[in-house]
């Protein structure tokens, strides 16, 4: 059952990005439904925390193999020039995490290194998390809002002091777009269900 929660995450992301890729009418056009970059990237993530690794540096060996090859299969697609060149960058054999929250962050951080980026691959794997826990859906975005605090202090204890100001005043956007939109659906307090209508 666990298997097929992770699998049924897969799918619907997939989904999700392909319809809101649109055929890639609202990035280049072409003429076939496909998955835009950010898919093959998450697929490319989903396989290497299937393959075999027993400590977080040999996860992000995996992980970083695995983006590098995932630019093998990009043509058609529209990855950002930035993404592409943090990812020639990567070192396999770097060693930089140290916990199971790090790892949502810096698989994120490996090549977008901008708040808006990494916190969605940090909601991403909370999201999946609580769906694999059957967690409540009315708690998880209270959840997120939850643990940006702490995913903010592993930020400012793991980058470099210049980075700082950058990081605080992306970090500001994200959250308060985060807080804006649980408030719309009534979803602050996470107990109750989202609520589909808006009132003017």
């Amino acid at each position: 059952m666990t298997s097929q929660r992770y699998e049924a995450c897969m799918v619907l992301s997939g989904v999700g990005d392909a319809l809101g890729y649109k055929n890639a009418s609202w990035e280049f056009c072409r003429s076939d439904w496909r998955v835009s970059d950010d898919t093959v990237m998450h697929i490319a993530t989903a396989e290497a925390l299937l393959t075999e690794w027993s400590d977080s540096d040999q996860l992000y060996s995996s992980i970083a193999l695995k983006y590098l090859e995932s630019m093998k299969d990009m043509d058609g697609r529209a990855p950002g020039i930035t993404c592409s060149r943090k990812v020639h960058m990567l070192d396999p054999h770097k060693k930089v995490w140290t916990n199971w929250l790090s790892v949502s962050i810096e698989s994120g951080r490996m090549s977008h290194h901008h708040p808006t980026g990494y916190l969605g691959s940090l909601a991403v794997a909370l999201f999946v998390s609580y769906s694999v826990q059957k967690r409540p859906l009315r708690e998880w975005g209270a959840g997120l809002l939850h643990i940006l605090d702490t995913a903010k202090q592993y930020i400012i204890e793991h980058s470099p002091q210049r980075d700082h100001k950058e990081h605080m005043d992306n970090w500001t956007y994200f959250e308060q777009h985060w807080k804006d939109y649980l408030a719309l659906r009534q979803l602050t307090r996470g107990r109750r269900m989202p609520c589909l209508k808006t009132t003017t």
